[in-house]
This record gives structure tokens, C-alpha cells and sequence, in this order.
């Protein structure tokens, strides 16, 4: 047996192949951990959904990241699962031949839900996945559905779209700065000294 794993290792190094990548395969280890990975990267999209707003937003959001359309956003939900657990049913579909398609959404909700409820690291070794591109993919999903556009303020440039260091934490309003919300120094008016009597 040492003598075989002493081979595989020789021929592998000799081919220059990622001996780490070729034993991790099969760790289930590995998958218990990427797994963790990618359900801990999920869930803030699940608390950004707790409104009706953050529902909107978080739906546009996978929307954009995964070219998908409201239909199977909903039909997935009428399935009871959250939207963080949908970003990961579009991150594996998207890894399976032809990308994100009704049929490989319903193969990765099907491998998923066979006798009993599989973990999503179980999914995607059945699926021959990687849940390192998943994990990828919701961190971006992530990303995008924690930005919002705001209006530019007083501080952002005028006609610009988009999240910029100074107004992606919140609008303050006109005159104060959307990273404290309040009025800068230099922009405050002074005031006049009380009259004297």
C-alpha cells in the first residue's frame, strides 16, 4: 500500500497535477467544511430578505449575478427555501452542463431531496461540483445584494450610477455625509454669535 501511494505521488508530482486537490476530492472532511464555507457566505443574503424591501433587493440581486428570471426565482421559493439556500442552488446549477437551466435546477433541487435531505457538500460530490465556485459565486451575490445605489449626495459625483466610497453606507441626507450622517465642518453653516445686549 505505501509503495502504491509513493507511486501516486511520484507520477502526480512528475505530471505537475495538484496533489492536494487530487486527495481533498474524496475527504469528506473537505466537503463538511466548504459546505459550512458556503452555507456561512449564504446566510447574510437570508437576513438581508427578512423585509419586503430586503426581499426585493436580494431578488434583484440574484437576478443580476445569475442571468435568471423572477419564474425561477419563485418557483424555487414555492419550494421552501430561503434565498440564501437559492444563491447555492444557482451557483451549483450553474457548474452543470448547459448552466443555469429550469432542468439543472431541478437536478441540484432533486439530488438535494432524494430520500432524505442531503447536505449541499453530499449535492455537489454527487454532482462532481466544485463548491469552491460556489462558494465564489454567492460571496459575489453577496456582495452585490449588500450595495445599494443611492442618489448621489452632496459629497458623490452628480450622474454617476453606482456604489462609491462615499455613498454606499446610506443616504444621510442633503448637506451631511452618508458615512456619519452628519453635517461635515466645512460644510455647516457657521452661526452668528448671540447679540449682545
Amino acid at each position: 500500500m505505501k509503495h502504491q501511494y509513493a507511486s501516486l505521488l511520484f507520477a502526480v508530482t512528475l505530471m505537475g497535477g495538484p496533489l492536494p486537490t487530487l486527495l481533498a476530492a474524496d475527504d469528506p472532511a473537505v466537503f463538511k467544511a466548504e459546505e459550512a464555507k458556503l452555507e456561512e457566505t449564504a446566510a447574510p443574503i437570508e437576513t438581508e430578505a427578512q423585509t419586503n424591501e430586503g426581499q426585493q433587493a436580494v431578488t434583484q440581486k440574484l437576478k443580476n449575478q445569475f442571468q435568471v428570471d423572477d419564474r425561477q426565482i419563485s418557483n424555487l421559493r414555492n419550494q421552501n427555501i430561503g434565498y440564501g439556500e437559492i444563491g447555492i442552488v444557482l451557483s451549483l446549477a450553474k457548474q452543470l452542463p448547459g448552466g443555469i437551466t429550469d432542468q439543472n435546477i431541478q437536478t441540484v433541487m432533486g439530488t438535494r431531496q432524494r430520500e432524505h435531505k442531503r447536505g449541499w457538500g453530499q449535492v455537489a460530490r454527487e454532482l462532481n461540483l466544485n463548491l469552491g465556485r460556489s462558494i465564489s459565486d454567492v460571496k459575489k451575490a453577496k456582495r452585490q445584494s449588500a450595495e445599494t445605489v443611492s442618489p448621489p449626495d452632496a459629497e458623490g459625483a452628480a450622474g454617476t450610477t453606482g456604489p462609491s466610497p462615499t455613498n454606499t453606507a446610506r443616504t444621510a441626507g442633503p448637506g451631511k455625509s452618508s458615512m456619519t450622517g452628519k453635517v461635515p465642518k466645512s460644510v455647516a453653516p457657521r452661526s452668528s454669535p448671540p447679540p449682545k445686549r
